[in-house]
């Protein structure tokens, strides 16, 4: 099962997060 990072790897057209969540991911270098 792909979590949402594993998904966001594979590439997107559109991201929706909120501010604090994106930060984080960007952060942690996801």
């Amino acid at each position: 099962m792909f979590t949402v990072s594993d998904r966001l790897r594979q590439g997107c057209h559109i991201l929706s997060a909120t501010t604090g969540r994106l930060k984080d991911m960007v952060e942690k270098g996801r």
